[in-house]
């Protein structure tokens, strides 16, 4: 058996790659990972989108069912990278729209077929000024990023 987060972490993967001739930027190269961390050699000039599997949660929710059924929160972080100039606006607003993008495909409930799979919220990775990419390291190292964490639940029986 294929676990959850597995299975929603490839849904994910599947759903960004399917739409891929949507997006404002349509070269970009996709990974599924549980290491998200990118050397800054790495980084080309085109983004890098990777796809974490995380933890299952689990909420009991018994008193609303009077059943032992179990609420699991599965969560993915989706984390967008590219090596840009700082000053280069017309790229960061295509990053910005390119990541707005990404995210609306990831906020689907059917993202594993067969499933019974919910998609609950998402939550953007905000850096100490409030944005939701790190102006910290597009000043510092000349790299944008994205990171956002979507959340989907099931019933466990």
């Amino acid at each position: 058996m294929t676990a959850r987060q597995v299975k929603i972490r490839d849904g994910v993967y599947g759903a960004i790659t399917a739409a891929q001739n949507s997006y404002v930027l349509v070269d970009f190269d996709i990974e599924k990972t549980y290491f998200p961390k990118e050397n800054l050699e790495d980084l080309a000039a085109k983004p890098k989108v990777k796809i974490i599997g995380m933890n299952v949660g689990t909420a009991r929710d018994r008193e609303l069912r009077r059943t032992t059924a179990l609420t699991l929160e599965i969560p993915v972080q989706v984390c967008i990278q590219q090596k840009v100039s700082p000053t280069d606006t017309l790229t960061i607003d295509e990053l910005v729209e390119f990541c707005e993008q990404v995210m609306t495909t990831c906020e689907d409930d059917q993202l594993v077929s067969g499933e019974n799979y919910s998609y609950t919220r998402t939550e953007p990775l905000k850096d100490e000024n409030g944005l939701e990419f790190s102006y910290d390291d597009l000043s510092s190292q000349g790299v944008f990023q994205s990171i956002f964490t979507v959340f989907y639940t099931t019933i466990k029986e």
